[in-house]
């Protein structure tokens, strides 16, 4: 599958950008920007996808990424359904 592009909103002034994002489950797209990104996961787990890597991660772990690294991280799917079912 072709990753999409992300275009990553950083304004003029700032050198960065930071993005916190609480959610019960989450499934990312097969993405890549051209900027470098540390991801960080306080809680949750699940598999991550980074170029031709597939692996798992869990709560607590920390993780740089390289411009234009296709990647995505995505919670276990008995998670994301059990809240899905939950939620509905």
């Amino acid at each position: 599958m072709k990753p999409h592009f992300l275009k990553v909103a950083v304004k003029p002034q700032n050198s960065f950008s930071i993005r916190h994002d609480i959610l019960p489950t989450f499934r990312g797209i097969w993405h890549y920007h051209p900027e470098l990104e540390l991801h960080y996961v306080i809680k949750g787990e699940g598999v991550r996808f980074i170029g031709d890597n597939i692996s798992n991660f869990s709560p607590g772990e920390i993780t740089l990424l390289g411009e234009a690294l296709p990647h995505c991280w995505r919670c276990k799917d008995e998670i994301f359904f059990a809240r899905i079912r939950i939620e509905c």
